[in-house]
């Protein structure tokens, strides 16, 4: 209730509050005269006492009686009233007595039932014009749309219009006057710093490559200096000299001496960490770290086959076929300065025909002016996903071969052959078929850059079937074992029945197991774990206990 009463009461102060900002924030201030500006200032001043005052006389602090009912008034009954009340009749009658008594529990309970009352002002009602809402809209603007430092700018011309204006005497000629400016390059982030307000004594220190401009006013105002060419420009302005910041040097404008430092930028400097991993899917895992002095504006990881530490035997014999490096972008954030980065790099490279195989890899980063900083080659192993399944690996083998040079397209029809001789209990039939169809086409003639992908894309297709339909059958069979064992035991089946089956389904967890442990998607030191924690839990072990 005291918030409703001071929102009723000074609404018309914060109106004239947010005006007066929104007024300071815009600069208003800065094309005004100075009577104009005195004007404004007398008038702002009386509308901010008038509402202040007006505040100061509506505003009543609101009394605990007021807020009882308040409360009250929300309750049904008004219980709150009721429980002050005092019987006036009948006090020695006990038919009165009890009566009274139970009318006060019944207005206790409704007194239980009281909850916080939101606040409402009711400012629609007093203000029919809207005119807080002006104020409020002028206070955001100014949040999101005022020049910074405005304010204050406004705030000074205000108060000079107080001072006397300066006595100049007539035999005194005024200097020329100027304004300067220096300007780093976009790249660093860093703000223009304003020459006309810095200390005598101080080193202007600049990132090399920026900018130096000056506006004179008067025809006896000259700049020299001799930190680096000027700028060039359309329509140069003798007026408005401006150059770049390339060395270490002096300027001199109209008697004021600047001592320029330039800081040349730095290389970027990237490393990486250990050797790539890989995960259970065959995606690479790099980490790495970066860093420069004004931030890193882009990186990539580059990845050559380290043909020399290949072991040329079989698929691998004969010249491998050219192939550009790979090129991964390195993730970099996208808020922030990017000075220092330790970041992870994630990529699927395991369909690349360099996977499992030797590799060098290189991270380059770049800063904002193209310099490049490059980390030490790491010689390691292409991560990429393995095959345990005989027929898979071959397929996957021989996939490699052909992306390798497609001179082995004779011997891929052969692995073939070979592979899909009597499939009968190993390979769908359709796979069979698909394959015996891919060795016409080995057969048929040169492959293509369409057609040996396509058949690339087959061979990784069929592998990955034989691979994980060998896992989805184990898991199958002890699925269908646990099942079994169930219904023997809410059967009633003998102890013999019990055991056989619980061998069963210990040789299927087993299975499946060690297949999930080959894969790497458990370690291999947790399958006999996981074995013994699924026989534990099984039915009979349950009904046993």
């Amino acid at each position: 209730m005291i918030w409703e009463e001071l929102a009723r009461a000074f609404w018309p102060l914060l109106v004239v509050v947010g005006l007066g900002l929104a007024a300071l924030a815009f600069g208003l201030t800065s094309g005004l005269s100075r009577n104009a500006l005195l004007a404004g200032l007398v008038f702002a001043g009386l509308a901010l006492a008038a509402s202040a005052g007006w505040g100061l006389w509506r505003f009543r602090r609101p009394s605990r009686e007021a807020a009882r009912a308040r409360v009250d008034a929300t309750l049904e009954g008004r219980p709150l009233s009721a429980l002050r009340d005092r019987q006036a009749l009948g006090g020695e009658d006990a038919g009165s007595l009890e009566l009274w008594q139970a009318h006060q529990a019944r207005m206790r309970a409704g007194a239980e039932q009281a909850s916080p009352i939101p606040p409402d002002p009711q400012l629609a009602r007093r203000d029919p014009f809207g005119l807080r809402l002006v104020g409020l809209t002028a206070l955001a603007m100014v949040m999101v749309f005022a020049p910074s430092g405005q304010i204050g700018q406004g705030i000074a011309a205000l108060g000079a219009t107080f001072r006397p204006l300066p006595q100049q005497a007539p035999t005194v000629e005024s200097g020329p006057g100027w304004e300067g400016w220096a300007q780093p390059p976009a790249y660093t982030r860093r703000p223009t710093i304003y020459l006309n307000a810095l200390p005598v004594e101080d080193t202007l220190v600049l990132p090399k490559g920026s900018t130096i401009s000056f506006r004179l006013y008067g025809d006896d105002a000259a700049v020299s200096q001799d930190i680096g060419p000027a700028l060039a420009q359309d329509k140069p302005d003798p007026m408005a000299p401006a150059f770049v910041a390339e060395q270490d040097g002096v300027i001199t404008v109209s008697g004021r001496r600047f001592a320029v430092t330039v800081q040349p930028d730095a290389l970027p400097v990237v490393s990486a960490g250990a050797q790539p991993t890989r995960r259970a899917d065959g995606r690479l895992v790099q980490e790495f770290t970066a860093s420069d002095d004004n931030g890193i504006a882009a990186g990539k990881a580059l990845i050559s086959l380290d043909l020399g530490a290949v072991d040329r035997r079989f698929g691998l014999a004969v010249d491998p076929e050219q192939r550009e490096e790979i090129a991964l972008d390195l993730p970099l954030p996208a808020t922030g300065t990017r000075k220092d980065l330790r970041g992870q790099l994630v990529a699927d490279l395991s369909r690349h025909p360099w996977a499992n195989l030797p590799v060098v890899v290189r991270l380059q980063v770049l800063d904002g002016i193209d310099q490049e900083g490059q980390s030490e080659p790491m010689h390691t192993i292409l991560p990429g996903r393995r095959f345990f399944d005989p027929l898979a690996a071959a397929l996957i083998e021989m996939r490699r071969d052909l992306m390798w040079s497609r001179e082995n397209r004779i011997r891929g029809a052969e692995v073939l052959r070979a592979v899909t001789w009597q499939p009968e209990g190993a390979m769908d039939e359709t796979l069979v078929m698909g394959l015996r169809g891919a060795i016409s086409t080995l057969e048929a003639g040169p492959l293509d850059d369409k057609a040996r992908d396509a058949m690339a894309q087959m061979l990784w297709d069929a592998a990955i079937a034989l691979e994980d339909g060998g896992l989805s059958d184990a898991l199958a069979r002890m699925k269908q074992a646990q099942e079994r064992l169930s219904e023997a035991i809410r059967n009633g089946a003998s102890p013999d029945e019990v055991q056989r089956l619980m061998e069963e389904l210990r040789a299927a967890t087993d299975a499946y197991t060690e297949m999930l442990a080959q894969q790497d998607r458990i370690p291999r030191n947790a399958s006999t774990a996981r074995r013994s924690k699924t026989a534990s839990r099984s039915p009979a072990t349950r009904s046993s206990r």
